[in-house]
């Protein structure tokens, strides 16, 4: 419930910040595993925050893949973000990279993550649009080293 919190607030800042006088809808697409995935399910978070903002202003994308990682989300970015050409990209991932290194030892090692967390929030085309405001929301998880 928390993290659904978090998450409205830090996205209701990022709304304000998109608010312009242009006709077409602002694209927000929420990046990340199966939480996101499961976000866009009838009662998911995603689902609920389309609900609750006026269509004609913001189109709601879901783009969240069960199991992913952080390299995962890296590998996805051009295909499933950038080419979407969204306004507002919100990230959530990171659980299945601390639980798959405890439970299987697949998880991604923190130096690593840092690494492709840093590849995905300093890609340009995320992080600005024309007027240069940052784009990126971010619910990335903290790891402990």
């Amino acid at each position: 419930m928390k993290t659904i919190f978090r998450t409205g607030i830090l996205l209701s800042f990022c709304l304000i910040a998109l608010t312009s006088m242009t006709l077409k809808p602002k694209r927000i697409i929420f990046f990340g595993d199966s939480i996101t995935q499961q976000g866009v399910s009838k009662n998911g978070y995603v689902t609920l925050i389309k609900k609750s903002l006026d269509s004609t202003k913001y189109e709601v994308l879901g783009a969240g893949i069960g199991g992913n990682k952080i390299y995962d989300l890296y590998l996805r970015l051009e295909d499933d973000v950038l080419n979407k050409k969204p306004d507002l990209v919100v990230i959530y991932v990171g659980i299945n990279d601390v639980w798959h290194k405890q439970s299987s030892h697949t998880g991604t090692d923190y130096d690593k993550y840092l690494n492709k967390e840093k590849g995905i929030l300093t890609t340009d085309r995320v992080h600005l649009n024309e007027t240069g405001n940052k784009l990126v929301a971010e619910q990335l998880l903290p790891l402990v080293k």
